[in-house]
């Protein structure tokens, strides 16, 4: 095993992520290999753009008819537009509800009424490159800073909670890291181990893990960190916001264990598993909806 093969399978100890897409189609698979055998630094640029490319998922017209009952705005985060949505009394505490990777504001959506009905206001966004946002090439950062623009439009005062979905969890993480105040927080399918990433891409593509190292290097050049240092996992020892994780034991696109091991390093955190509802409808389950809007009403 070569080094960079050494260094990605240190990144990948531990980590039982599953697939977060398909697999690519087979021209990107054939054009990858065929670049990488003549022009590796361009193949992991090619890698990299569709990395940070997120997939669109379009919205249920349930989701839709939530977020036409919002008053819309729109911000940029790192040059890019994106689209935010509001609900509630101005003068209401709030709670910031944040999407996963590849998701939408609409996902959020069933914690809308919930939380107005337990007196708070409510604000979700479009990160960059997803929902009605204009398409861009995003990452972490993209999600931090979003979260950061959504505390402040609400007032950082006025804080009280935030609910953040799978990928959306390690950029609020990485937000409290960097001294983002929120009283609460629940993550639901929490993304907390980047290697699971990194195994996505490797079954997706059939690229070597020389070349995925490729990418993670340029990456972390251009957003100037270090992936090892900023994933959940890692900086959770050092954070003391409450905070409930809700994670389904049949999600099908993050393991329940990512969930584990970040309440394991939390200090004071709280797992709550539920069954038979995957990724996404746990964002919609009564109970698993319930079960966050009273961790974030806890004194």
């Amino acid at each position: 095993m070569n080094q960079p093969d050494v260094a990605i399978a240190n990144r990948q100890k531990s980590t039982t992520g599953r697939s977060y897409e398909p697999p690519a189609p087979k021209w990107v698979k054939t054009s990858l290999s065929a670049l990488n055998a003549v022009a590796p630094q361009a193949a992991a640029g090619l890698l990299q753009h569709l990395f940070t490319t997120p997939p669109r998922v379009a919205m249920r017209p349930e989701e839709r008819a939530v977020l036409a009952t919002a008053q819309r705005w729109q911000s940029r985060v790192r040059g890019e537009l994106m689209s935010g949505y509001e609900w509630g009394d101005a003068h209401a505490p709030a709670v910031l509800l944040l999407h996963g990777w590849g998701g939408h504001a609409g996902h959020m959506s069933a914690m809308v009424a919930p939380l107005l009905a337990a007196g708070y206001r409510v604000l979700a966004v479009d990160v960059p490159g997803h929902g009605n946002s204009p398409r861009a090439k995003v990452a972490l950062p993209h999600f931090h800073e979003a979260l950061e623009d959504m505390a402040q439009r609400a007032g950082r005062d006025q804080v009280h909670g935030v609910i953040a979905h799978s990928f959306g969890a390690a950029g609020t993480t990485y937000a409290l890291s960097r001294g983002l105040k929120i009283p609460r927080a629940v993550f639901v399918g929490p993304m907390t181990q980047f290697g699971a990433l990194w195994d996505a891409v490797r079954s997706r593509t059939g690229v070597p893990r020389s070349l995925i190292q490729r990418m993670i290097t340029r990456m972390e050049a251009r957003f100037c960190l270090g992936f090892d240092e900023v994933e959940p996992v890692a900086l959770a020892g050092t954070l003391t916001t409450p905070l409930l994780v809700l994670h389904d034991l049949d999600d099908d696109k993050v393991s329940v264990a990512q969930g584990e091991a970040l309440v394991a390093r939390w200090p004071g955190a709280a797992l709550r598993t539920s069954s038979q509802l995957g990724h996404l409808k746990i964002l919609k389950d009564a109970a698993s909806v319930n079960a966050a809007v009273a961790f974030l009403a806890r004194p």
